[in-house]
């Protein structure tokens, strides 16, 4: 049974954040691939070849299943289910692009790909969740002079150098990550 998704998924959807698309595998099993995510109306768009995995398992098995985690807050998230309702081709890319500009602000840069198609999904069920979390954030959590996301030394102070049996020496993760 189709479903509206809520003001709060749709602007997470709005937004350039990463969603994790799950199809089913011939064997039942999930497979999750990271994909740009559009908004048509109420149906959620992925954009795809026609011979890849999420267009095969989704034609054999239409069953989808998406998390959508916000890149500014990872405390803010959809979880959705749903079905893909038509496999639309887009062999000039218009709705490729459409989802390009959202994440890099230009048309899609590999335009040499025959067979592109747009999966469009319908929503059957919804959860978001925003965790208030602003003193966990604030305490482990901070940015650089250059905005990028930095661990603070609190942190870091839990990760030690490890040396396996082998020899081999895992570090501390840096202290800044790029934003």
């Amino acid at each position: 049974m189709p479903t509206t998704l809520s003001p709060e998924a749709k602007k997470l959807v709005d937004r350039p954040n990463f969603a994790h698309l799950a199809t089913l595998l011939p064997d039942g099993s999930p497979q999750s691939t990271p994909v740009w995510i559009g908004l048509e109306g109420e149906h959620l768009v992925v954009c795809t070849s026609d011979g890849s995995l999420k267009a095969k398992n989704t034609r054999r098995d239409p069953r989808v299943a998406l998390s959508i985690v916000d890149s500014e807050n990872p405390y803010e998230e959809v979880q959705i289910r749903g079905r893909v309702e038509e496999w639309r081709p887009d062999p000039e890319l218009k709705t490729l692009d459409a989802i390009s500009h959202k994440y890099i602000g230009k048309p899609f840069p590999m335009r040499g790909y025959e067979g592109r198609v747009a999966l469009i999904i319908e929503v059957e069920k919804e959860r978001y969740t925003k965790l208030d979390t602003p003193s966990f954030r604030s305490s482990t959590h901070r940015r650089n002079e250059k905005g990028a996301a930095c661990a603070a030394p609190s942190v870091l102070a839990h990760h030690q150098p490890v040396t396996s049996p082998a020899g081999s020496t895992s570090l501390p993760p840096p202290a800044c990550y790029p934003r």
